[in-house]
């Protein structure tokens, strides 16, 4: 018997622990013939009780999500589950019917490959997971607020502020009381049961959502709207006009700083004895052009005619200046966002994206993301562009670019780089598989170079070669000889690759280890 807090009745309600309950035993039911799990409500707690080893069961269904199925599966456990399918048989059934529908007849994947045909077990793991999924409800904790993730789409919810042990001593005092605040704002009777899944939602938040940690003055500094208590009187637009006179004013003192220090360098006054000679040219009237030299003392100009402290020559001289550090600093936000690595503008000539790539313009480029972008997940966390993590994972194939090289040049972290890489590459591979076409004779024979007819008229097919990849050391001990190779003397899987006579590449082998010998290789990979 095993006894977990999930809520507190006390803090979602006996109806919301009854809602929860509910789609819980609805999307397990059925997943084993002899019932897996047995679920009770006992108050605000959930009894669980495992009728076989719990230890077993948990090490074999993380062992088996371990083992990854393709991308498309899961997508489809996860709609069949949505559809009421719930017996393991049957899923496995309706997944085979999609590998078919994926690959056709003639190219269908080996029934050995886990990949696409993955066992019962393996199936079983992955709808638990995808059951457990579904079953969770987000509510906000907000009193007589009655939102639920599974009901209302469009609202975001968010947890309490945890306190910030990274952002130094002033950072961690600011986040205590700001995580003081929310609670107090909440202002729930007794103590917090499950404080570390309280959630509210972006209706108590002015712009739809809380500010930074930082951002002391904003209103949304702590939730304030519809707190459903009145021990806390909030006054919604005070504060939000208080943050931006605030902000007004912060603008308006910076820009005055910089206007008083152009002001000191630029207008320097001349000594009282100093004479300037102004220079009058093209003054046009009805019957000459005058051109006098006219020279005044500065001392009797003050005293005769200025009666300002800015002339007009001189606004005009901060007008011009003004004008000149608006475009500099233009051009330098443009010059900045190009010494930034992988973005559009980066690639300023054809020679650099034909180096760093392999493709032999910018235009080609923006195409071929473009094709792959409609696969493309949406992560809100990750710190590149869409078109940053196509510009690293095209360096790496071109250039052979080490993860810390590529982690150094984008600003990011290796396991968010060789994150970046490997997502690519599966996308790159779904939508581009299809390009790696064997050519018909006839075909071939038309558009055969001039080269090869002189020296092979046309009987010269496709030329092969095979090479290898290093790998780390395997741990276990039959792959790690099936994968050494004696050539390159490291574990390394090997390929053959065939290019069609027009410079194609017309055929990849499936991975062979290293230890197989190239006539082998050749003899078997079905070319």
């Amino acid at each position: 018997m095993i006894k977990t807090r999930y809520f507190n009745s006390e803090f979602l309600g006996k109806a919301a622990a009854v809602d929860i309950m509910t789609n819980f035993r609805k999307c397990m039911s059925g997943l084993e013939e002899d019932k897996m799990l047995d679920v009770s409500m006992d108050g605000p707690n959930v009894n669980m009780s495992f009728l076989s080893n719990l230890n077993a069961k948990r090490s074999e269904c993380e062992l088996n999500l371990s083992q990854k199925i393709d991308p498309r599966l899961s997508v489809k456990i996860s709609e069949y589950i949505k559809d009421g399918v719930s017996n393991v048989r049957e899923m496995r059934r309706l997944l085979n019917i999609t590998v078919n529908k994926m690959f056709g007849k003639k190219n269908l994947p080996s029934r050995t490959n886990r990949r696409f045909y993955p066992r019962i077990d393996i199936i079983r793991s992955h709808m638990v997971k995808e059951c457990l999924k579904q079953s969770m409800v987000n509510f906000c904790a907000v009193f007589i607020c009655s939102n639920r993730s599974n009901r209302e789409k469009g609202k975001s919810f968010f947890r309490l502020p945890k306190v910030a042990c990274n952002q130094g001593d002033d950072g961690k005092i600011l986040s205590k009381e700001r995580r003081q605040k929310w609670i107090n704002a909440i202002n729930r009777v007794g103590n917090y049961p499950d404080i570390l899944h309280t959630r509210i939602c972006s209706d108590h938040f002015i712009t739809g959502k809380p500010a930074s940690l930082f951002s002391q003055n904003d209103p949304d500094w702590v939730p304030s709207l519809n707190m459903g208590h009145k021990k806390f009187k909030f006054e919604v637009e005070k504060p939000r006009e208080r943050y931006l006179r605030h902000k007004n004013r912060s603008l308006l003192t910076s820009q005055n700083d910089s206007m008083s220090c152009r002001n000191s360098i630029t207008n320097l006054n001349p000594p009282e004895d100093s004479i300037v000679d102004f220079q009058i040219e093209n003054f046009k009237s009805s019957d000459s052009i005058v051109s006098e030299s006219v020279t005044i003392d500065c001392k009797n100009l003050v005293d005769a005619s200025v009666q300002t402290d800015m002339t007009v020559k001189n606004i005009n001289q901060i007008e011009t200046e003004f004008i000149y550090k608006n475009k500099l600093n233009y051009d330098l936000r443009a010059n900045l966002v190009k010494l930034h690595v992988g973005t559009i503008e980066w690639f300023d000539t054809d020679s650099k994206v034909t180096f760093y790539t392999g493709l032999p313009n910018l235009k080609i480029l923006c195409c071929l993301f473009n094709f792959l972008k409609p696969l493309i997940t949406e992560n809100e966390n990750s710190v590149l562009s869409y078109f940053e993590e196509f510009s690293l994972t095209l360096m790496r194939l071109r250039l052979n670019l080490s993860i810390r090289d590529l982690a150094y040049r984008f600003e990011t972290s290796k396991s968010t780089s060789s994150k970046v890489f490997l997502r690519w590459i599966d996308i790159m591979y779904f939508r581009m598989k299809h390009l790696i076409k064997w050519p018909a004779r006839n075909e071939l024979i038309e558009t055969m170079p001039l080269c090869f007819r002189k020296y092979f008229e046309t009987k010269v097919a496709v030329i092969i070669d095979c090479f290898e990849i290093f790998i780390n050391k395997p741990s276990n001990l039959c792959a790690r000889a099936a994968t050494w190779s004696q050539y390159k003397h490291h574990n390394t899987v090997k390929f053959l690759i065939g290019v069609s006579p027009q410079g194609v590449i017309t055929f990849v082998s499936k991975a062979w280890g290293g230890r197989v010998s190239n006539k082998y290789l050749t003899e078997h990979c079905s070319i």
